[in-house]
């Protein structure tokens, strides 16, 4: 199968999926480490309450992308891969910086500027970031500042700017938190995964593996969202088994998945053709939440990899009954799919189905697009009937020119005949005229009347 689940995403107009990853913290499911507030009151950027978090009554992710989502060209793959010897430099500095770390404990702030970090979080609550910012400049200003409680600010700062979309300003107060080296151990760990996180939301995919795998190194416990995070780096630089296997790793560790993980792991299976594995996710998923359009149509495209047609009509069917299915447009795209990457049966199918529920239009165009997939797929007795309804309703001769090529394949000589002089007669045929004179000259031929046949040859 060709099938690339990357198209049918886009087809379904789905955001990539990378920006829809929950930020990593106190939901993770880890045992012993859950990432939050290190201190009472602290809001960490990596819990539910942080940038990427979902709004838990739509349940829609927060976007945060700067740059529109596209695949990587072959060069840009080359320059965002981390080599195998980059990987073990990256592991030999994460020792040496867990040995510094480690030592290190969360402290506590002065009064001042603890209030004003309170004031700077009940701001962000009501999102209103720029007040937030204005009052945390307060603290950095200030010469006083230890670099505990600056590094503390710092992080808060960042959560300000992510939650505007200003991920480069986001980018540069994390890393400046970072570098203070002055956070207690769990919270130097949750920065480095923030920092990670908004370089992956960047496409920034080179520092984003770098960061996420120094993160695994570091952290005092395995935690699945760095696993899913490095798996979508590894996705979007088509190193797919890796993906799997980092994907793997993270819902092994997880104790209740999240629907985002568990969605970018059916896409992740689907492209190393584990799609029984993807199959059994999409339909786990459907089970929870019936009204997720893009859990429906991915697992009728899984089915259909298959070869599970009959099961895969049956869900679109059921997208369809549930209002998913809305436009002539949508199944158009998907036929089209389907057609463009040479699967063309299962083109045909999604054609038909509209056809006959009547979301296509009943006109020449769909009735021979219909035809020309069925053809394809080598149905001759199916593209003969739709080739002679688009016949019907077509004003020149261009689709009986097809009819007969499928009359001709059948080594039905009289239809094939038939159909070209057809052709002929309705003209308007562009520069085809050629093409119907050959096939009734062959026609013709194969009925033994040798002479007619020489006619149209030399016509």
């Amino acid at each position: 199968m060709k099938a690339s689940l990357v198209c049918l995403l886009i087809v379904l107009g789905t955001n990539p999926i990378w920006a829809n990853i929950k930020a990593p913290g106190a939901q993770d499911q880890s045992e012993g480490y859950e990432g939050g507030q290190s201190q009472e009151g602290a809001v960490n950027p990596l819990t539910p309450e942080g940038p990427l978090s979902q709004d838990k009554d739509s349940q829609k992710t927060k976007p945060n992308a700067d740059k529109e989502s596209k695949s990587l060209t072959a060069e840009e793959i080359a320059k965002h891969k981390v080599s195998e010897d980059e990987k073990k430099k990256i592991a030999a500095e994460a020792e040496v910086i867990k040995a510094r770390w480690s030592k290190k404990m969360p402290r506590s702030v002065s009064l001042a500027t603890s209030k004003r970090q309170l004031r700077a979080q009940k701001y962000l609550a009501s999102k209103n970031y720029q007040e937030a910012i204005s009052v945390l400049d307060k603290v950095l200003s200030r010469s006083s500042t230890e670099d505990y409680e600056r590094a503390k600010t710092l992080v808060l700062v960042a959560q300000a700017y992510m939650s505007q979309n200003k991920n480069a300003e986001a980018e540069v107060a994390i890393t400046d938190a970072i570098k203070l080296e002055s956070l207690g151990y769990h919270e130097a760990c949750d920065a480095l995964l923030f920092l990670a996180q908004i370089q992956l939301i960047t496409r920034n995919f080179k520092e984003a593996q770098e960061n996420a795998l120094k993160y695994i190194h570091i952290a005092p416990t395995k935690v699945p969202a760095a696993y899913i995070m490095l798996g979508t780096v590894q996705y979007e630089l088509q190193e797919y088994q890796n993906a799997q296997t980092s994907v793997e790793t993270a819902l092994s560790l997880a104790k209740e998945a999240q629907e985002t993980w568990l969605f970018f792991a059916s896409a992740v299976f689907a492209k190393n053709k584990s799609y029984k594995k993807s199959e059994d996710i999409l339909k786990s998923l459907l089970e929870k939440r019936q009204n997720n359009k893009n859990y429906w149509m991915a697992l009728v495209g899984v089915l259909f990899e298959q070869d599970k047609l009959d099961e895969a009509v049956r869900y679109y069917e059921l997208a369809e009954k549930s209002g998913f299915i809305k436009s002539s447009g949508e199944i158009s795209n998907r036929a089209s799919l389907f057609a463009g990457l040479e699967i063309p049966y299962k083109a045909a199918v999604i054609i038909a189905h509209g056809l006959e529920t009547g979301k296509l239009e009943k006109n020449r165009r769909n009735y021979e697009n219909l035809a020309n997939n069925w053809f394809m797929a080598r149905e001759y007795e199916k593209a003969i009937e739709s080739y002679h309804k688009a016949s019907e309703k077509s004003e020149n001769g261009e689709v009986d020119i097809l009819l007969g090529q499928v009359y001709l394949e059948k080594e039905d000589w009289t239809q094939a005949a038939k159909s070209f002089k057809s052709a002929l007669k309705k003209g308007k045929l562009k520069q085809r005229e050629d093409h119907a004179l050959i096939g009734l000259g062959m026609a013709t031929y194969f009925q033994n009347d040798k002479e007619s046949a020489l006619k149209y040859f030399l016509y």
